[in-house]
């Protein structure tokens, strides 16, 4: 069984079961399964965290910037560009709320990414470990 995990334009991460039923030969098909647990504005995606209000006008505020699944973690990884990245159990895409548990990834030395982590891999021989690429402002 496969699954597609699109991260959107608005931030928000969408799924969906690839089957027959979703091949391209039947034509376009819209992905709709929305797996967030909850809204990205709690996450502080163009919003700000004191007033709730919008962060500012402009829309690369809320653009997801990347993901990433690791199928022997079972743990989605993911990035806005307000530097804030996330893990989140990720381990069946069937249920209510399928992506629990999702914890903000900060640095240790207290410094903020302010483009996220990217071009996140698993490391080849080393089970568990995580290997992504923090950009900060340049």
């Amino acid at each position: 069984m496969y699954y597609v995990i699109i991260i959107a334009n608005d931030g928000r991460i969408y799924y969906e079961k690839l089957d027959e039923n979703t091949s391209a030969s039947n034509g376009p098909y819209y992905i709709t399964n929305d797996l967030n647990y909850d809204d990205t504005s709690s996450f502080g995606v163009g919003t700000d965290q004191n007033t709730g209000s919008s962060a500012g006008n402009d829309k690369k505020d809320v653009v997801g910037v990347s993901i990433h699944y690791s199928h022997s973690l079972k743990l989605l990884f993911y990035t806005y560009p307000n530097g804030k990245s996330y893990v989140g159990a990720l381990e069946s895409l069937c249920g209510a709320h399928p992506l629990s548990r999702a914890v903000l990834i900060a640095p240790k030395s207290g410094k903020t990414l302010s483009l996220g982590l990217t071009q996140w891999t698993e490391v080849l021989g080393h089970p568990g470990l995580i290997f992504a690429v923090g950009k900060g402002k340049v």
